[in-house]
């Protein structure tokens, strides 16, 4: 949530996608609570209307809704009310749902409807209970059953979970207007909502610190540090919720900041496939939607529409990735407009909607790229591993993590390499095995961060799955032996002045199915210094080109969770034979000055 100063008035475009901003929203919390697609939580969001029992003769009609927190019930009253506060109540508020006359006030004074269609919600302390008759069963079931759940599931997430709805329930109330920014006053609400004194210059201060990072900054830091590691081409992502002229602005800040930098056009006119790494060094490539109509004959401009497309907004973090930005109007579809001038700014990588895998009768264009959350793109891999191999010998593909990942986890990046995605995009943020695995595998070609493919991964005529090899020329089964024979200086990792580690090291190999393995050695007790284990192990590689080798080294505790030490995880293929020193790098991926395994290596064709 970003901060803003002006709130302008928003068009009907901007107003759809706030709305579908809230369902988005609303689905995220839908699968916080465990209860992704539920129909009783999708009814209980679209909300109805419901007579509200009060005596005998005050019977009125009142629309009532579940909030895009899934935990706040909102009544629409005509009663001029003291506060908005007033017409809603929070889910932790409810003691329990009970169906037909089993209240008081229900048995009382509605005795004359049938049960089925009778409910009550009673409240914790001592708040009146709420009865309340639905128009028909299936509306009576949907509230009973939809509370029941969102209070059981709320009930059974644990505290991290629940502190993490907490806070977020708390930004969204201080939007006031619902536009996902936050204004100044917006940002003081919000303040006094999680119970912080603040006065007004330090919420001032606070504001102005979190707030506009300017784009043309971010561009500049970019020109200055993208070509300090590798020449190979770097790819900017733009999500694109910007007015027309503000893009307009946007193109400019990128091609007289970038200037020659910014690749404007094909290499050397190519307009039928991609150059190579090598022909792009030192460019810097823009990703996002691309124009292929003609100017806006009625506005007489070069503000063109933009094709009917997914709005790929994956900061929204939902696997729901087939959101639409067109409304219906007096007749009209109203899309999106996109700038002409951002426009051309994409090349090599116009954003689309992911349809389906090609009819090799009518492809795509190369130059188009979809993005896929981990979930969606781990299913593809899974039940038509060759058809998205063949997807992604044509096109790039771009993974993100899924929108339940709020911890910042990490899903494992080989499944998809597997089946040949180009960009799988990890939370770089968060240190563990699917990080190390991730810059073990461009340990090939000197960290670059390219790394060309296998053979059977760019050839069209492949019928390579990864879940299902079968005889092919996929490389030559490998026998592989590694003698872990000792460790030299390991570091301290418990601070306790009088603890000394007990190492042990586990060998992991991620690649296919097949060839996923785990050994470990025995623990040497109180040597950090150098502990020998002499101990002998042996693989099997089915498909050597796609598998990795992890060595981590960890402090064996009895009672508790293992203390990392050390790892260090390299491609297969850049395994050397012989006696040889792994030098450890730390949990962040820094390299230990002194710290490292004696290992013995052998590698055979199977027999």
């Amino acid at each position: 949530m970003q901060c803003i100063r002006r709130q302008p008035k928003r068009s009907a475009s901007q107003e759809n996608i706030l709305l579908e901003q809230s369902r988005r929203v609303a689905a995220l919390n839908g699968i916080r609570l465990g209860l992704k697609d539920d129909k009783d939580l999708k009814f209980l969001l679209k909300g109805s209307q419901l007579l509200k029992v009060k005596s005998s003769s005050w019977r009125k009609e009142r629309f009532y809704k579940l909030q895009e927190d899934c935990k706040t019930i909102w009544q629409e009253s005509k009663k001029v009310l003291r506060s908005p506060e007033s017409q809603i109540f929070s889910i932790e508020d409810i003691r329990d749902v009970r169906s037909g006359h089993k209240t008081e006030g229900m048995e009382k004074y509605a005795k004359d409807v049938p049960e089925y269609r009778c409910f009550s919600i009673i409240f914790k302390d001592q708040r009146k209970n709420l009865d309340l008759i639905a128009s028909s069963e299936d509306d009576a079931n949907h509230w009973i059953a939809g509370l029941g759940k969102i209070i059981a599931h709320s009930n059974s997430m644990n505290q991290k979970q629940k502190l993490q709805h907490w806070i977020h329930t708390c930004l969204r109330k201080a939007d006031k207007n619902k536009d996902n920014k936050m204004s100044l006053k917006e940002l003081k609400d919000f303040l006094k909502e999680v119970n912080i004194e603040v006065d007004d210059y330090h919420a001032k201060k606070i504001f102005q610190h979190c707030d506009k990072i300017l784009f043309s900054d971010v561009i500049k830091a970019i020109k200055n540090y993208a070509f300090q590691t590798s020449p190979y081409p770097v790819i900017i992502s733009l999500e694109n919720h910007c007015s027309v002229e503000q893009q307009k602005v946007m193109a400019q800040h990128m091609t007289t900041i970038l200037q020659d930098m910014l690749l404007v056009a094909p290499v050397d006119g190519n307009k039928s496939q991609f150059p190579s790494p090598e022909q792009l060094k030192g460019k810097i490539l823009v990703k996002g939607k691309k124009l292929s109509r003609q100017e806006d004959p009625i506005n007489g401009n070069n503000n063109l529409e933009a094709e009917d497309v997914s709005d790929e907004d994956e900061a929204a973090e939902i696997e729901d990735e087939s959101v639409k930005t067109k409304v219906e109007q007096k007749g009209k579809s109203d899309t999106l407009k996109l700038a002409k001038e951002l426009s051309d700014t994409v090349v090599y990588c116009k954003s689309v909607h992911f349809e389906g895998f090609d009819d090799p009768s009518h492809p795509r264009a190369f130059y188009e790229m979809s993005s896929f959350s981990e979930s969606k793109a781990l299913k593809l891999a899974q039940e038509s591993g060759t058809s998205f191999i063949h997807h992604n010998i044509r096109h790039l593909s771009r993974i993100y993590p899924a929108g339940w990942r709020t911890d910042s986890s990490n899903y494992s990046p080989v499944d998809l390499w597997n089946v040949g995605c180009q960009i799988v995009a990890l939370n770089f943020q968060t240190a563990g095995t699917e990080m190390d695995v991730y810059q073990g595998r461009f340990q090939d070609n000197g960290c670059s961060g390219y790394v060309l493919k296998p053979e059977f991964l760019r050839d069209e005529q492949t019928k390579f799955n990864p879940k299902s090899i079968t005889e092919g020329t996929w490389g030559t089964k490998k026998k592989l032996l590694l003698k872990i024979i000792s460790g030299q200086q390991l570091p301290k990792v418990n601070k306790s002045k009088n603890s000394i580690v007990d190492p042990k090291v586990t060998i992991e190999i991620h690649g296919v199915q097949q060839d996923n393995n785990k050994k470990q050695t025995k623990v040497i007790e109180n040597n950090g210094f150098n502990p020998n284990w002499n101990e002998e192990f042996t693989f099997d590689i089915e498909i050597p080109a796609l598998a990795l080798v992890r060595f981590v080294v960890e402090d064996f505790d009895m009672s508790t969770k293992n203390d990392f030490i050390g790892q260090y995880t390299l491609p297969f293929t850049s395994l050397k034979q012989g006696y040889r020193h792994i030098h450890l790098l730390t949990k962040n991926g820094d390299p230990y000055s002194s710290s490292t395994l004696f290992v013995f290596v052998n590698i055979q064709d199977y027999d």
